[in-house]
């Protein structure tokens, strides 16, 4: 009956722990700029699964909430680190100093600082429910708030301008 959430928590930490053998082994292998990005781009992913995982096998509402917040740190941060990726790999350097990279980063410090203050205004989760699932406790959201939205909405503008960005180079390349 629980068996999607026993396997995540069995299959997770050992995924994110082969992704941080595999890019450590990639950051000796293959020093680069590309590289490094690529690294923090995977070790957002993974921070997010690991912290995801933590959040499901918490075993009360307060640890699993903490945890969900920690999680929203990697959440808020992947979609930057993806299109940040994608500048270095296409070569986009001038986008890659400090002010542009501050100026991609309102938006994730935002919904990190409105996660971990939900409880004061719900512009995160307006609702959230916990269930339990054998020894686990799963975080159900049946509504959420608008900023949730918000970083939906910012997260997929990051991940489809990194793609085309990708895209582009590739085709410049060719």
């Amino acid at each position: 009956m629980n068996f999607q959430y026993d396997f995540f928590v069995a299959i997770a930490p050992i995924t994110a722990l082969a992704v941080i053998g595999l890019i450590s082994y990639a950051q000796i292998r293959f020093p680069s700029r590309e590289t490094r990005s690529l690294t923090w781009l995977m070790l957002s992913v993974s921070g997010w699964l690991i912290f995801n995982t933590i959040a499901l096998a918490a075993p009360s509402v307060g640890a699993t909430l903490l945890f969900a917040k920690i999680t929203y740190i990697f959440i808020a941060l992947t979609a930057v680190a993806w299109f940040t990726f994608s500048l270095r790999y296409a070569g986009q350097e001038r986008w890659l100093e400090p002010r542009p990279i501050l100026l991609l980063l309102v938006i994730p410090i935002i919904i990190i600082l409105l996660a971990w203050t939900n409880d004061s205004h719900r512009l995160i989760w307006q609702e959230m429910e916990f269930i339990p699932k054998g020894k686990m406790l799963a975080a159900s959201v049946p509504k959420y708030g608008l900023f949730f939205w918000v970083l939906v909405a910012y997260s997929y503008l990051m991940v489809f301008g990194g793609t085309e960005i990708g895209r582009a180079s590739c085709r410049e390349r060719v």
